[in-house]
């Protein structure tokens, strides 16, 4: 047994707890509001691109994480490419410091992107054998 799991409480011990953000339970992030323009996009995009590598339960947590990154990137850059619409709109032209930072952030996620995948898995939607044959069973009991 190693030294660490000699001194962690086993599962089921209520002691036994990870953070919010890890276990699915908690907030995007526990010091903003979840119903901003920001966390919504966040959350928005994390779901597409949990969908987009076949389903909560396909995805590792090494690609949850850069699902996160590449929801981060996209949230942010989301709001850069605003910021050049209000100032085309305005007659100005963006900053060339944000047009860098967007350049470089959307360089860096297509990277985090390349990573994960950028072809889509399809869910297997194929039913169990065991529960294609009790649905039959029952089936055929009802008639």
């Amino acid at each position: 047994m190693t030294l660490a799991r000699k001194y962690r409480p086993a599962k089921g011990d209520k002691r036994y707890t990870h953070s919010r953000l890890t276990n699915g339970r908690g907030d995007l992030l526990p010091s903003i509001d979840g119903r901003s323009t920001w966390a919504r996009l966040m959350r928005d995009i994390i779901g597409s691109m949990t969908n987009h590598l076949g389903g909560e339960n396909n995805v590792t947590e090494p690609q949850r994480m850069l699902v996160r990154r590449v929801a981060c990137f996209e949230a942010e850059l989301v709001f850069l490419e605003d910021g050049f619409a209000r100032a085309r709109s305005e007659g100005h032209a963006p900053d060339p410091p944000d047009l860098d930072l967007y350049s470089r952030m959307a360089s860096a996620q297509r990277r985090h992107l390349e990573a994960i995948g950028l072809q889509r898995v399809p869910r297997d939607i194929t039913p169990a054998p065991l529960d294609f044959a009790k649905a039959f069973d029952a089936q055929k009991e009802a008639s």
